[in-house]
């Protein structure tokens, strides 16, 4: 009986041993496999958007300019040697700069990691693991273990696991990268759209100490692609945060936006009415042309531009008695009365001197900040033609009581 009871610790140990083993091969062979993957993912690149023919002719307008500037970025030159943190591309919502950022991506492909960003950071997480073609369903043996230990020890599980996730998709890139980089001689590059939605989370967090590493060994370019002026300043602002490249992707001009509606099928007097209305806004132009075909009039579109145009000053809170509305129809008043529509960040400082409102109002779709000319003006021509047309009197008003205050 003593013997029996002695030689089963033997046993168990060997068992340990043998699970030991096994787990540690599997875990090799998972690690291999993964940077196998990761690997051949970078070389190919990775740009989840459709560009035949067909959707090419009706979604995107090619201005070369534009186009370039953004290659310079997403396309880091052969023995790209380290640089700072992080690269920017910013635009109004609607400009079409993600559209323009696509189109690059798919044209250079080999390097290129392109992902959307998401509110949740497990979400983003899981994105950015499909992208890099993570093995998400043939977890690590070892990760495994750790992963349910979390789970049982720790009641923020959920984000400790996104944390975990995030953290092994900048391990892959970076292994990969070497390897692309050996083979190409340049960086990878990480596109992050919409980066705005990871304000405020601890993946932004992340990404940018990763960078901090990939940017001193010259492996992974990031590059954050945002509409919200207030989310770049916020990153500007952070002395910790460096950054080597930025491009503002602006509206189409005059002779873009009346192309493109002349190619939709339009009449010169009908494009010449909606340009006067929508600029070269891509997002308001391709909803008009898509109304007119399906029967509206050309009032009726104009109107509803209009209405756009009225929702988004109700959001900034500039019709309504809100704390900033004063401070925003100062703006207006002072835009209107510039000759170009824009005013200068001295005249922005002065009009605008509480930085929460400044927050508030850069965060709106009333306003933007050109980056290009440090300048402030209306974020699109319907916005401008709006307050045109029914603030006018309203901010001339208000600015004057101000004055005599």
């Amino acid at each position: 009986m003593n013997a029996m009871w002695l030689a089963e610790p033997s046993q168990w140990l060997k068992s340990g041993l043998r699970i030991g083993a096994g787990l540690t091969i599997g875990s090799l062979a998972y690690s291999r496999v993964r940077h196998h993957l990761v690997y051949r993912r970078l070389l190919h690149g990775h740009c989840p958007c459709d560009w035949s023919a067909t959707a090419c002719s009706k979604v995107y307008v090619h201005r070369p300019e534009e186009e370039s500037a953004v290659a310079r970025i997403i396309r880091p030159a052969k023995d790209s040697p380290g640089s700072a943190m992080f690269f920017y591309i910013v635009g109004s919502s609607g400009c079409g700069k993600s559209t323009c950022v696509q189109w690059v991506c798919n044209q250079e492909r080999s390097g290129c990691i392109y992902v959307t960003a998401h509110r949740k950071s497990n979400d983003f997480a899981g994105r950015l693991q499909d992208a890099l073609l993570m093995l998400d369903n043939l977890p690590n043996p070892v990760r495994l273990i750790y992963d349910v230990a979390l789970r049982i020890g720790h009641e923020s599980a959920v984000e400790d696991a996104a944390s975990s996730k995030l953290v092994a998709c900048c391990q892959a890139l970076k292994e990969a990268a070497e390897g692309y980089r050996r083979k190409c001689g340049r960086p990878a590059v990480l596109i992050i759209d919409s980066a705005e939605l990871l304000a405020g989370q601890p993946a932004l967090e992340e990404l940018l100490e990763a960078s901090r590493g990939w940017a001193d060994q010259g492996l992974v370019r990031l590059v954050l692609v945002t509409s919200e002026d207030s989310f770049v300043k916020r990153l500007l602002d952070n002395t910790r945060c460096s950054v080597s490249g930025s491009h503002e992707v602006e509206d189409l001009n005059s002779g873009q936006a009346l192309a493109f509606l002349q190619r939709r099928g339009l009449d010169g007097k009908a494009c010449h009415e909606l340009v006067n209305h929508a600029g070269g806004r891509c997002i308001e132009l391709v909803a008009a042309v898509e109304s007119l075909h399906n029967g509206q009039s050309m009032e009726d579109v104009k109107q509803l531009i209009l209405s756009a145009a009225e929702r988004l000053y109700q959001e900034a809170g500039l019709l309504d008695d809100t704390i900033h509305r004063k401070a925003g129809l100062r703006v207006v008043d002072a835009l209107l009365r510039s000759p170009d529509r824009t005013v200068d960040f001295a005249t922005w400082n002065r009009l605008v001197p509480n930085p929460k409102d400044k927050e508030a109002l850069l965060s709106s779709n009333v306003f933007s900040m050109q980056h290009k000319h440090r300048r402030i003006g209306f974020d699109s021509r319907s916005v401008e033609r709006y307050a045109q047309l029914h603030l006018k009197d309203v901010a001339l008003s208000d600015a004057h009581c101000d004055c005599c205050a």
